[in-house]
């Protein structure tokens, strides 16, 4: 089919502070002065020992929408959400570059270790991830090991346990696993199930995107035998394509878009993905990958990625994604571009099979408040409607939290670039975190009642030296 590459002209120039101007995304008349960030209340370490982390987000409610729920396909759902479970609403999804001492399975599928784990939000001290304690996992059965007090469960890892092969020994990704080197996490809470994108070879070949059932292996409900619950780049594009494109130079970010425009009897997700080229792709969950934008709609990341995949805490390892459903601007996409300092704004429309960017559709927020943003989150996630219920998309009208690298400060910004306020992220036991900090954010989440947020800092904590290399803080919104 005909490439559909949809380009709009990048917004150039700064935007308006708040009550300077009008509330759509042009260029501003006069250069305003940068919001001077504000200090808040010191963020409580809530978990330390989280090796090489990347994405964050908090589960939040599934939701029973009566139309191909996964309560319905999968009638033992409901015992993986319950409290102290490992999907329970109020606990976080980390991705990690460790296995936590899973037997790794590399001699297998010659990917990249990593896994995702749960970790409890309600715990009075500071949780202590063990550095091994999956190393237990030897067959399918046991593949979920947790702490003795359940702070910590395991969901999915690249071990021989979250193989495609044990549901879809068929599928042409039999042998890649639920993740590995993840670096995205989304969920779909209405009709589905968390979302992880992965980078497996770095940016040297395709990526990963693939959904998870709750016990931690990728999908088994039939909905494809080519794939299963993994779509991997060069495998499993939708044949034929209605739009050119792949999972190229490893996968860096997924968020979930809602239903897939053929609207029947079944409904079917549509999740994005960033590439490390820059590109962003979609995946239908039962009809595979198609492109969506051409490489460099952000600024490419192979070689942030392969940094990361190195071992570099330094390196930028995830692309944030938040998706807008309602309101003015229809449906969009606002996606990092930290190597730019912007966030890129991707309009969408609906074909009869795939979702195409509307004519003139790409454009960027750009604000001197914004220091190599990594990530991005709704100040109010959407957990009302039930055909786009995830902590990744924003609720009607919410604002955005941005999460800057370079001076770790925290910005929150209107849907058309208006900056609100900006935060300073302070730690306890650290202080004001600022650009000469080495420890870094790296990723956030809001928490899916709004009251929250979460992020992951990249460094040691003195108070916890030999904890890995990485904790989580939990902040109070504003």
């Amino acid at each position: 089919m005909k490439l559909n590459f949809l380009l709009g002209s990048a917004l150039l120039g700064t935007l308006v502070l708040v009550g300077c101007g009008g509330g759509s995304s042009s260029t501003a008349q006069n250069t305003p002065q940068s919001k001077t960030p504000n200090s808040a209340q010191n963020g409580k370490v809530i978990a330390a020992g989280i090796t090489e982390g990347g994405d964050v987000i908090q589960v939040g409610p599934f939701i029973d929408s009566g139309h191909d729920s996964p309560f319905a396909i999968q009638q033992d759902f409901l015992t993986y959400i319950q409290p102290n479970q490992v999907l329970d609403k109020n606990r976080l999804l980390v991705s990690s570059g460790s296995n936590f001492g899973a037997p790794s399975a590399k001699p297998i599928n010659g990917q990249l270790d990593g896994a995702v784990i749960s970790i409890s939000t309600d715990m009075q001290d500071t949780i202590i991830v063990p550095a091994n304690f999956a190393s237990s996992i030897d067959s399918v059965t046991n593949a979920q090991p947790r702490t003795p007090d359940s702070s910590v469960i395991m969901y999915a890892a690249n071990s021989d346990a979250y193989l495609n092969y044990h549901n879809r020994p068929e599928s042409l990704t039999a042998l890649y696993s639920s993740t590995s080197f993840p670096t995205g996490l989304s969920t779909n809470n209405a009709f589905g199930r968390p979302w992880i994108a992965n980078a497996p070879y770095g940016s040297n070949a395709g990526g990963t995107n693939t959904v998870v059932d709750p016990d931690g292996q990728p999908l088994f409900a039939l909905l494809t035998e080519s794939d299963g619950g993994v779509f991997a780049s060069g495998l499993s594009e939708r044949n034929p394509q209605f739009i050119e494109g792949e999972l190229t130079h490893g996968a860096m970010g997924t968020v979930f878009i809602g239903p897939s425009p053929e609207r029947n009897e079944f409904i079917r997700a549509v999740f994005l993905v960033a590439n490390g080229d820059g590109s962003i792709a979609q995946v239908h969950v039962l009809e595979g990958i198609d492109g969506l934008t051409a490489p460099a709609v952000i600024t490419p990341l192979e070689q942030e990625l392969d940094k990361a995949a190195n071992h570099d805490e330094n390196a930028i390892r995830h692309v944030g994604m938040v998706f807008n459903w309602v309101g003015g601007i229809g449906k969009a996409v606002y996606v990092t571009d930290a190597l730019a300092n912007r966030i890129a704004v991707i309009k969408l429309s609906q074909g009869s099979y795939v979702f195409n960017v509307e004519e003139g559709g790409i454009s960027y927020l750009r604000a001197p408040e914004l220091n190599i943003p990594v990530d991005i989150t709704p100040v109010v996630p959407e957990f009302a409607n039930a055909d786009f219920v995830s902590v990744t998309t924003l609720a009607a009208g919410s604002d955005m939290y941005i999460a800057n690298k370079g001076n770790n400060t925290i910005v929150r910004m209107k849907q058309d670039g208006t900056v609100v306020s900006v935060k300073n992220i302070v730690v306890d036991g650290i202080g004001t975190l600022d650009a000469q900090s080495p420890n870094k954010v790296k990723s956030m989440t809001t928490s899916w009642d709004g009251k929250k947020i979460y992020l992951v800092i990249g460094g040691v904590h003195p108070s916890y030296p030999n904890a890995g290399n990485n904790f989580i803080v939990a902040m109070d919104v504003f």
